[in-house]
């Protein structure tokens, strides 16, 4: 299995043609076009914390596997646009979707595509956004189903720091502001996509 580590900017057209790990950390602007072709499995782990534009395009085959693991933090602005397209059949798309949104916008955008004639696939959108300080967040989560033998779902919750969280860790004399430094850490995740782990 390929393992790729990416910084900085990131403009691209990917074709995988061998299963493949994909480590993208804090780039400036993303605008990639993967194809995955048949047999073979893309999973992507990224973490970013400067406030950007992305724009991702899956184009998946006959019998592929994709997992996108995202976490951001941003105290700006924060679009996300990703346009999914199950083009064979029994494959299996996975979005998994982190993010702190710190008194900025944040725009998440989540477009899958299951083709007409297509058999056998699964999509999955799952978005979880923390709001604080004010911010505002949009989240949509669309599914475009075409055909009638598929699994699909998709989710998305935006939330706030859990007051009983914040209590809890209090009460072993943690303050506020290290409580709730802890409460995003973990949410986001990030030691996780930064380390690799699936």
């Amino acid at each position: 299995m390929n393992k790729i580590l990416l910084d900085n900017e990131l403009i691209a057209n990917l074709n995988i043609e061998e299963d493949s790990i994909l480590y993208i950390n804090n780039n400036d602007t993303l605008n990639i076009n993967i194809t995955i072709n048949d047999n073979k499995k893309l999973i992507i782990h990224e973490y970013n914390e400067r406030s950007k534009k992305y724009n991702i395009k899956i184009k998946q085959y006959n019998n592929t596997e994709f997992v996108y693991n995202h976490s951001y933090l941003s105290k700006d602005s924060y679009e996300l646009n990703i346009d999914i397209k199950l083009c064979g059949n029994c494959s299996k798309n996975k979005i998994n979707i982190h993010g702190v949104n710190d008194g900025g916008n944040s725009n998440i955008y989540v477009n899958g595509n299951v083709l007409k004639d297509t058999e056998d696939n699964e999509l999955y959108e799952n978005i979880k956004i923390m709001n604080i300080n004010g911010g505002k967040v949009e989240i949509r989560p669309n599914m475009f189903i075409d055909t009638k033998n598929v699994i699909a779902n998709h989710s998305a919750s935006v939330t706030n720091i859990d007051k009983d969280y914040l209590f809890y860790l209090n009460s072993k004399g943690i303050d506020n502001e290290d409580g709730a430094k802890l409460i995003i850490d973990g949410f986001l995740n990030k030691k996780n996509l930064i380390e690799g782990g699936e």
